[in-house]
């Protein structure tokens, strides 16, 4: 198995890429965060999962980086039965899985299928398979219903605020929930910008790094 992963040198999902292997894409390590290729994905009709990660080969997940980086880590959270590395790599192929960073979230995702719901233990696309009934379905299965419309339960817990939960078909925005009403806000402005962030040599002591970024 395998997934794609930016950093350090041109990205493109569409060439050289193996639907057979293919089972996730890496938004997030200490490279950066690259949630367009999930969108080129989703562009591309694949079924994947999302991960994040380190990417620092330093054995410390999630709290590690590569050379000079300054991003936060990612880590993948994987939604098995045991910690073990059969039930990590039965996630991995089912797409049972999410990724994360900064505060460590924590999500759960199911679907009512009602009539006629179907799951299938891999991609139907790729070959021959056999469904399984269901009623409910599980962040990453792939499924198929009798009916028109399906009730989506999203429970999400963190350490910090949540301000908002986004719900996409695909790359386009069906629902936004927010765990507030706008009248709580009163005259708050909340400003948001992104862009590129260029990293520069760390110096090796602490306070002189500190100094150089305060005359920034």
């Amino acid at each position: 198995m395998v997934y794609a992963h930016v950093g350090g040198r041109a990205a493109d999902i569409a060439r050289a890429e193996d639907a057979r292997l293919r089972i996730a894409v890496e938004v997030h390590s200490d490279w950066g965060t690259f949630e367009w290729i999930l969108t080129d994905a989703f562009d591309l009709g694949y079924r994947v999962g999302v991960v994040a990660n380190s990417d620092g080969h330093k054995g410390a997940p999630g709290a590690c980086y590569p050379g000079a980086s300054e991003f936060d880590s990612g880590l993948t959270c994987f939604l098995t039965d045991e910690l073990t590395r059969n039930w990590v790599f039965d996630a991995l192929r089912h797409r049972h899985h999410y990724a994360t960073t900064g505060f460590r979230l924590h999500l759960d995702v199911t679907a009512d299928l009602g009539r006629g719901g179907l799951v299938y233990p891999r991609d139907p696309r790729l070959g021959a398979v056999v469904p399984v009934s269901a009623s409910t379905a599980m962040m990453g299965d792939i499924v198929s219903t009798d009916a028109t419309s399906v009730p989506l339960r999203v429970a999400v817990q963190s350490h910090g605020a949540i301000e908002r939960v986004e719900v996409l078909n695909g790359s386009d925005l069906v629902a936004t929930r927010r765990p507030f009403a706008g009248t709580a806000l009163g005259h708050r402005v909340r400003v948001l910008f992104s862009g590129r962030r260029i990293s520069w040599a760390q110096p090796a002591n602490p306070l002189a790094r500190r100094v150089a970024c305060d005359r920034c």
